[in-house]
């Protein structure tokens, strides 16, 4: 099978996404399958890079915002039609709503009968302005998707409700994964006495991931002398954090490492006791599924797809407030397991049974015509749509 995976989230950039599509790209090729990336460029990867089996296209497309690129409208179906037509794709698989670069391959795709997923790893509020006008356009190229897949129940609900054109039939829960070869417990580590307890966080230094409430907590939980907190991960917020352990000279107990690689993130893991994760919003948090891989408590506000994970006696749920990270954080400690069967949570996120799943959808699915996308035109909306769609249409003449 030859499948594009599209997003403006990729390599060598760090995240949940980028995770998944690179390791998913990777099971597929090892399973036989031709696989091509496309993305923006970025820093010093532009133009068709070779890696490790994948042919990844890195297109020189400016950045709007926030990592995305600006959309190219008519002109990018001499673009995107190129690339599929010359890389025989069957498949075209994108990742994240918000993404540009993922609803433009996935209308163009459509337009030339090949079948398209898409894969929504994040939560979004409903009812403002934007968001509606954005979901607008977003439903309009995600009627007659061939699938949807949600990493967490928390994000099927919220695709269902933000976009009713798209059947439940169509939408599939397939969970994120965890590398078990990168990702496992240090059977030797334990905290030995009058040594510190290690807590850390790991994720985007930005408002989502709670990082104000990060900042708040810090010198609650700096008052337990035996804790020393570790952060890792970069982005806007950075510099409070640093404001804050300046402020409250913490510099003794915390420590700011940047962003760090998977392998050693893992080496962190593995030697500390108990990950805070002070998410607003979270549709599936890998870090805690990898954290739990490696054998640490985890201590986490409750939002989002976290409440679906299994093992509650592993995860200690915090209100988002100094004291109460504080309470359960020494909860934690208290209650820890050093011996603890890690098989259940290894098997049931394999990425080789993830990748094994989204491939029997592929195999599943029919391609749906495209004059879906303008019936019933009774809509203000869909009279809009059928202008643009006449419009590519004249365009794809002309080239």
């Amino acid at each position: 099978m030859r499948i594009a995976l599209v997003s403006d989230m990729f390599h060598p950039e760090k995240g949940g996404v980028e995770t998944h599509i690179l390791t998913m790209a990777l099971k597929y090729v090892e399973m036989g399958h031709q696989v091509i990336v496309v993305t923006h460029g970025r820093g010093g990867s532009r133009g068709i890079v070779h890696y490790r089996g994948i042919r990844v296209f890195y297109l020189n497309i400016p950045i709007m915002c926030r990592n995305v690129a600006w959309p190219c409208l008519f002109i990018g179906f001499k673009l995107y039609r190129q690339i599929l037509i010359d890389n025989a794709i069957e498949v075209v698989h994108g990742h994240q709503t918000h993404s540009t670069m993922t609803l433009e391959m996935i209308y163009h795709a459509r337009k030339l009968g090949i079948r398209t997923f898409l894969t929504e790893h994040s939560l979004y509020d409903m009812g403002k302005l934007e968001r509606i006008l954005a979901d607008t356009v977003i439903g309009f190229v995600l009627n007659g998707i061939s699938g949807v897949i949600c990493v967490s129940e928390a994000t099927k609900q919220n695709i269902q409700t933000r976009f009713k054109c798209i059947k439940s039939d169509k939408l599939s829960v397939i969970p994120n994964g965890v590398d078990t070869n990168v990702f496992y417990k240090n059977e030797k580590y334990s905290c030995k006495e009058g040594e510190r307890t290690r807590v850390c966080f790991m994720g985007r230094l930005e408002y989502r991931k709670g990082v104000n409430i990060l900042i708040e907590a810090l010198p609650e939980i700096c008052k337990n002398k035996n804790l020393q907190v570790e952060i890792v991960g970069d982005g806007h917020m950075r510099d409070d954090l640093l404001c804050a352990i300046d402020q409250h000279d913490l510099h003794n107990q915390v420590t700011m490492h940047g962003c760090l690689n998977q392998s050693e993130m893992a080496e962190m893991m593995r030697n500390s006791s108990i990950l805070l994760n002070t998410s607003l919003t979270e549709s599936f948090c890998m870090v805690v599924v990898e954290a739990l891989a490696c054998g640490m408590d985890v201590v986490t506000t409750n939002v989002g797809g976290i409440a679906e994970m299994q093992w509650r006696d592993r995860l200690f749920f915090c209100k988002p407030t100094a004291c109460d990270i504080r309470i359960q954080i020494e909860n934690a400690i208290k209650s820890r397991k050093i011996n603890q069967n890690l098989d259940e949570i290894a098997s049931e996120f394999l990425w080789d049974n993830i990748a094994q799943t989204t491939l029997e959808l592929y195999r599943n699915a029919r391609p749906i015509a495209f004059s879906n996308h303008l019936t019933p035109l009774i809509t203000w909306q869909s009279l809009i749509f059928l202008i643009i769609f006449l419009i590519d249409h004249f365009v794809c003449y002309l080239f």
